[in-house]
């Protein structure tokens, strides 16, 4: 019958130098983990913004100078920001640019749309406006209420030889850390310019 060996000092101590550097390693091990987490879901946040801006963009551009044409903007961002809560999107404005490299944070004229919409010149949306029906939108007369009555989309020069109006859509967005690693919050913004595309209409 074989006798179970009894352990020596030299293994008790083996084993307990294993326990402290478990100790020692495990919280930085958990802490690259949280780190790769929260990083993978701010960087999801921003690329998901930077393709809603861009889409939205191409919509208000094509749709040019329909009465809809901001509702439909605003349901392109809706079906591009699915992968993140629409609480996290903080305003949306679709101004009209002065030229491409126009910027809504530096150009004088266009800085005031960042906090208010501006009569000929753009309109200030939030989150709760991504959900208004259509039906809330395309009215510009005197006694309209609608959001989209400050730079009226049926005012949009399209024609070729006018030339067409320049259109830019500014998103910003905030994102609420999980972990607080890299602080509370992250606050992102993105804009887009094109020209209104072209039509005979």
């Amino acid at each position: 019958m074989s006798s179970r060996k009894r352990p020596t000092a030299k293994t008790r101590n083996e084993r307990g130098a294993s326990l402290v550097e478990g100790v020692l390693v495990a919280p930085l091990f958990f802490l690259m983990i949280f780190t790769v987490f929260e990083f993978g879901l701010v960087f999801r946040q921003y690329l998901t913004v930077s393709s809603a801006d861009r889409n939205a963009t191409r919509t208000a551009s094509a749709a040019g100078n329909a009465a809809q044409a901001d509702y439909l903007t605003l349901q392109a961002i809706v079906r591009s920001t699915r992968a993140i809560s629409s609480s996290e999107l903080r305003s949306i404005v679709i101004f009209k640019a002065t030229g491409p490299k126009s910027s809504i944070t530096t150009d004088s004229s266009l800085i005031p749309c960042l906090t208010a919409s501006q009569a000929n010149l753009c309109n200030r949306y939030v989150a709760s406006d991504l959900t208004r029906p259509s039906t809330q939108f395309g009215d510009c007369t005197a006694s309209s209420s609608t959001p989209d009555r400050f730079w009226c989309p049926t005012s949009r020069k399209i024609a070729a030889s006018a030339p067409p109006d320049y259109v830019g859509v500014y998103i910003t967005s905030r994102y609420d850390s999980i972990t607080g690693i890299f602080g509370k919050n992250f606050n992102f913004s993105e804009q887009t310019i094109y020209r209104l595309e072209p039509q005979t209409r």
